[in-house]
């Protein structure tokens, strides 16, 4: 592969951002990777920022759903208690649906976090 700019030249990397060949004379070198010096390096340096952004926020994209299965979950329960007493001979009624609806939600939600938290 030839150099982008330096056609004669042979391309030692390949840009971060642009995908491009670049020689000895064009790359910037960067911790985590190279960018086409003049050209590129802030695209790149942005990548980069970006990805350690990512990466440290990770750790956290579990919590959301946890927080949402223990809300569908406590819904769900105080429904179902509501919708299954005080109502007689009519059981299966409006909240007793809403009921296991939510909670089928927040054992959903809660089997996502697991999932989330394993990878």
């Amino acid at each position: 592969m030839r150099c982008f700019v330096h056609a004669a030249e042979q391309a030692v990397a390949i840009c971060k951002s642009c995908n491009r060949g670049i020689c000895h004379e064009c790359v910037a070198e960067f911790p985590d990777g190279v960018a086409c010096r003049g050209r590129c390096e802030g695209a790149v340096q942005a990548i980069n920022s970006l990805i350690t952004k990512n990466t440290s926020l990770a750790s956290t994209a579990s919590h959301p759903s946890y927080m949402n299965a223990l809300l569908l979950l406590g819904m769900g329960l105080v429904s179902l208690y509501f919708g299954l007493t005080d109502f007689g001979d009519r059981r299966l009624n409006l909240l007793t649906v809403f009921g296991a609806v939510s909670v089928a939600g927040g054992v959903t939600y809660y089997l996502r976090a697991q999932k989330i938290r394993r990878s």
